[in-house]
């Protein structure tokens, strides 16, 4: 088969690569809420304003 530039044919299916990541699910999370808020922060101004308009 290697000589004949041909595929063997009896190799088991690959299956897809693994995806899900290792560590701690609360980490990832912490890392998330962490830059939300500190991009949260960034637009509180103009949300202060805001709410202060409407009331």
């Amino acid at each position: 088969m290697l000589l004949a530039v041909q595929e063997w044919p009896y190799d088991p299916e690959r299956k897809e690569m693994r995806t899900k990541m290792k560590g701690h699910k609360c980490d990832r999370i912490a890392v998330e809420k962490r830059e939300n808020t500190a991009n949260l922060m960034l637009k509180m101004p103009e949300m202060l304003l805001a709410y202060k308009k409407r009331r």
